[in-house]
C-alpha cells in the first residue's frame, strides 16, 4: 500500500501515560513507523516517577511530530486522557495506549476508511490481545458486527446487545469533532469516587448517536496486557459499576431525539447488557480464580 502524502488530513495522535518507562519506548516507535505521515504525536506525561519522561523527551528530540507535556501533579488517568485531546490541533484523533502495538498501515487504513464513509465518525480494525512478556496472541472476537448499521436505533441496539472487548474501539482514528461534541472520553466515578471500568463503552454509546463505525477487516491493532493477577481482575466491573452503566446508558436514551417507541426498546436493551455484564463478571472471575489455582497449586 502506498503511503498517503503529508498533505492529507492532519491526525493528532495522543498519548497519556504515568509511569510507563517499559513499554513507553515501543509504543512510540510503533507509532512513528506509521505510513501515514500527516499527524503529531502529543505525550502527556501524568507526573510520573520513573524514566517515562526521558524517554518521551528522547523521542522529542528525534522527530518533529512528536510534543511531550507533562502534568506536575497526578490528574487522574481519564483526566489526562481528555487533556491530550485538548491539546490536538488535527481534524481526525486518535488515543494511544502507551502499552499497545499498531501495525504500520493502522492510522492509513483507518483515515481511507473515513475518507470513504463520510457518515462515519469512528474507525477501527480488528485487534488481537498480545502478552507484553511473552509476545504470544491470544486473538480476539470479530468487530465487525459493529460497522453495519446506518440509523441511530439500530447501531445503539447493536452496540448494548454486543459482547465484551468492544471498548477498545475508542482507541481507533475519530473525527474530533464528534469526540469534542460528546464530551471527550467520559469521565465517571464509582461509588467510592474511583474512574470505573465501563467508561470507554459509555464514550462510544455516546458517538453512536452521532455517527456509525466503521471496522476494517484486518488485524492493524495489538492490545498489550500482562497476565498478572492483579491486571486480571482489574479488567472486571467492581463497586456496583454495571449499576452505573445502565443507569448512564438509561440517561443518554431519556435525552436523546429517537422516538418513544424506540427508547423503549433501547431501554429494554440496557437492561439486558446490564443483566448480562453482571452474569459474564461472575463467570470471568471464577473462572480466574479456577486458572489461578490450577497455577499455583
Amino acid at each position: 500500500m502506498q503511503s498517503v502524502p503529508e498533505k492529507g488530513e492532519l491526525v493528532t495522535i495522543g498519548i497519556p501515560v504515568r509511569n510507563g518507562e517499559e513499554a513507553v519506548g515501543d509504543a512510540l516507535a510503533s507509532l512513528l513507523g506509521q505510513t501515514y505521515g500527516n499527524f503529531e504525536l502529543i505525550i502527556s506525561d501524568n507526573a510520573s516517577t520513573d524514566r517515562t519522561g526521558d524517554i518521551c523527551k528522547e523521542y522529542e528530540r528525534q522527530d518533529r511530530r512528536v510534543r511531550y507535556s507533562r502534568n506536575e501533579q497526578d490528574i487522574g488517568l481519564i483526566n489526562n486522557f481528555n487533556r491530550v485531546l485538548g491539546m490536538a490541533r488535527g481534524e481526525l484523533f486518535m488515543w494511544a495506549a502507551h502499552d499497545d502495538l499498531w501495525e504500520p498501515e493502522f492510522v492509513e487504513c483507518l483515515v481511507e476508511a473515513l475518507r470513504d464513509q463520510p457518515d462515519a465518525v469512528l474507525a477501527f480494525s480488528q485487534q488481537d490481545y498480545v502478552n507484553r512478556s511473552t509476545g504470544e496472541k491470544r486473538g480476539s472476537r470479530s468487530l465487525l458486527p459493529f460497522s453495519g448499521p446506518q440509523d441511530v436505533f439500530r447501531r445503539s441496539i447493536s452496540f448494548l446487545v454486543s459482547g465484551r472487548c468492544k471498548g477498545n474501539m475508542l482507541l481507533g482514528v475519530i473525527r474530533r469533532q464528534a469526540l469534542e461534541e460528546v464530551g471527550g472520553w467520559y469521565n465517571g466515578v464509582n461509588r467510592r469516587g474511583k474512574e470505573w471500568t465501563g467508561c470507554d463503552n459509555h464514550t462510544l454509546f455516546r458517538l453512536a448517536f452521532g455517527g456509525r463505525f466503521c471496522i476494517v477487516d484486518r488485524v492493524l491493532f495489538l492490545k498489550g496486557f500482562r497476565p498478572s493477577f492483579q491486571e486480571r481482575l482489574s479488567r472486571f466491573p467492581r463497586d456496583g459499576e454495571p449499576g452505573l452503566s445502565y443507569r448512564g446508558y438509561l440517561e443518554d436514551i431519556t435525552t436523546s431525539d429517537l422516538k418513544k417507541v424506540e427508547k423503549t426498546g433501547l431501554r429494554v436493551a440496557a437492561f439486558v447488557n446490564h443483566l448480562k455484564e453482571r452474569v459474564e463478571t461472575v463467570y470471568c472471575k471464577v473462572r480466574l480464580f479456577k486458572e489461578l489455582w490450577l497455577e499455583y497449586k
